[in-house]
């Protein structure tokens, strides 16, 4: 599953890319640094109000996520 992650990344199919990594939380939840990338990706396809959650949700399980925290200021 992460490796199709990879490829939609490489391909530049966000979507889908957006898609596996929410599969992957339902997995591993505590995984803080993969709600980071997922909202960075929400960010990138302009879906901001959806970006929201995931980055919030990243700086709780690792306050050290200085992405995260930018990009919530931008979402």
């Amino acid at each position: 599953l992460a490796l199709r992650a990879a490829h939609a990344f490489v391909r530049g199919d966000r979507a889908t890319f957006a898609r596996i990594e929410e599969e992957l939380l339902r997995r591993d939840p505590a995984y803080g640094e993969l709600y980071g990338i997922l909202g960075r990706t929400l960010v990138d396809l302009y879906r901001f109000p959806e970006a929201v959650a995931p980055l919030r949700r990243a700086v709780e399980l690792d306050p050290d996520l200085v992405d995260a925290h930018i990009l919530l200021g931008q979402a």
